[in-house]
């Protein structure tokens, strides 16, 4: 057999037995062997390794769970930040590898051309073939691979949780943002109101005027409010188009998106029976971006452990095969097995201050853990009591929303017998608009404070979340 048959054997022999740890990268990339994400999906319960594939937008109209599903999948701040906890995942597979052997292969053919020697009668060639397999193992490291292991699987869930968080934040944005659709169209419907209200007192007024029982400045004052009802019905239809296309956007359409959204029952709440003590303990306990300061402080830990590891000692196992075969000369066959003690004596205090810096980074992520409980405590103790006022609001504006109209319709009628004046119209028709927009804010504010205090307990995925917060069912 030729001396090139031999290495292209040895070479393909070395490869067929180490074709799992060499196989192209193409064919593996796809692969997670040490199943890092279940560590996400333990941790985030919201999380989808999928995000972006198959979320489509139903044909029937859209309802707020639906809406909340949609932008779980195709919102891209969701799949930024899994992707970001995938990316530290694929971090952890990196630690978890340091505990397997390397395996490498190092192959060379060589030829020499031309005069081999001083005083050689004529040129000559020279042919020269090497292959080296190596296999290097650490066996032990006092603790490196353990902690750089457990900084790994700490990040990897402070990531999952500040994703899960971002999904949480992400669901009550889109429950704003819905019921802002809401909103607004039912101000361009109650300003549409005031603006057949103005319509038809201007009309009373004219035909007063011309039967002599009212002035020139009745006229100029209905059509002066007709006007400025015709305003704003303007504006609050611009701002109906606004609210629709920020919607279209949090749910990951483009902004031209059409929606058709379900229709929304009027509230009616109940008075809040938790105790915000006991709201204040379940968020400790939920609130993923809480957990993921956790998370970063333990990982700071492994990383003191880490860098006082730097500085001890790593024994590692190592086997090598040698085949080198020259012209002219013998082949050389050889077998390599030991062991190697690497020691640090002194690497010019880069040991020293990195371990140093890693204390730094922990004194700095605990205090970082602190801020994030008490910045929890505010959000919860906030949001409850804006819950307690919106549950208040909500039934003082549907008393004052009656009232309004009543005076509205009462106040028309003695005009138009001759009894009231216009101003009164005037004054009653104000406060009825103001009624209805106040009724229309106070429905609005009262849906975002119980997302808003789902998301400061956190737990908010979901409509049955917000109900479990604060039940909505109809008067």
């Amino acid at each position: 057999m030729s001396s090139h048959s031999v290495c292209v054997l040895l070479a393909t022999t070395l490869l067929a037995s180490a074709a799992p740890v060499v196989a192209p990268a193409d064919a593996l990339s796809g692969a997670d062997f040490f199943n890092t994400d279940r560590v996400i999906a333990k941790a985030a319960p919201e999380y989808r390794p999928h995000a972006g594939v198959g979320c489509e937008l139903p044909a029937a109209a859209l309802t707020l769970d639906k809406a909340i599903d949609l932008a779980l999948c195709r919102n891209p701040s969701t799949r930024a930040a899994w992707a970001a906890a995938q990316v530290q995942a694929a971090s952890l597979g990196v630690a978890e590898g340091a505990y397997l052997p390397s395996i490498g292969i190092n192959a060379a053919g060589n030829e020499l051309t031309g005069d081999l020697y001083p005083g050689a009668p004529r040129s000559g060639t020279q042919d020269s073939r090497n292959a080296v397999a190596t296999l290097s193992w650490t066996l032990l490291d006092f603790n490196a691979r353990r902690s750089a292991e457990a900084n790994a699987r700490n990040l990897v869930l402070a990531a999952a949780h500040i994703g899960s968080a971002t999904a949480q934040r992400t669901v009550a944005d889109v429950i704003q943002g819905y019921f802002s659709v809401v909103a607004t169209e039912q101000a361009v419907t109650a300003n549409l109101q005031t603006e057949a209200n103005a319509a038809k007192s201007l009309e009373i007024a004219r035909a007063l005027q011309s039967g002599g029982a009212a002035t020139l400045a009745d006229v100029m004052q209905a059509d002066t409010a007709y006007q400025q009802a015709i305003y704003t019905r303007i504006q609050s239809t611009n701002t109906a188009k606004a609210s629709r296309a920020n919607l279209a956007v949090l749910l990951g359409f483009s902004a031209d998106q059409a929606l058709a959204l379900a229709a929304v029952a009027a509230p009616s709440a109940p008075a809040l029976t938790a105790r915000v003590g006991e709201l204040l303990t379940q968020a400790a306990r939920q609130r993923p971006d809480l957990a993921a300061a956790r998370d970063q402080r333990a990982a700071a830990e492994a990383a003191v452990s880490s860098a006082r590891a730097v500085g001890r000692a790593k024994v590692t196992f190592g086997v090598q095969h040698t085949l080198n075969q020259q012209h002219g000369l013998a082949e050389q066959n050889t077998n390599t097995v030991g062991l190697s003690v690497v020691l640090p004596l002194f690497s010019g205090l880069q040991t020293h201050y990195g371990i140093r810096r890693a204390e730094a980074a922990l004194d700095e992520v605990a205090a970082q853990e602190e801020q994030s409980r008490l910045a929890v405590s505010l959000d919860v103790w906030n949001a409850y009591h804006a819950l307690d006022a919106g549950n208040q609001e909500l039934a003082t504006s549907a008393t004052l929303a009656k009232a309004a109209a009543t005076n509205e319709e009462i106040a028309i009628g003695r005009y138009q017998s001759g009894v009231g004046s216009m101003l009164d119209v005037l004054t009653a028709q104000s406060a009825g608009a103001n009624a209805r927009v106040i009724r229309i804010q106070s429905e609005y504010n009262w849906q975002s404070a119980r997302a808003q205090l789902a998301l400061a307990v956190g737990r908010l995925s979901s409509v049955a979340d917000l109900d479990a917060v604060a039940p909505s069912s109809a008067p």
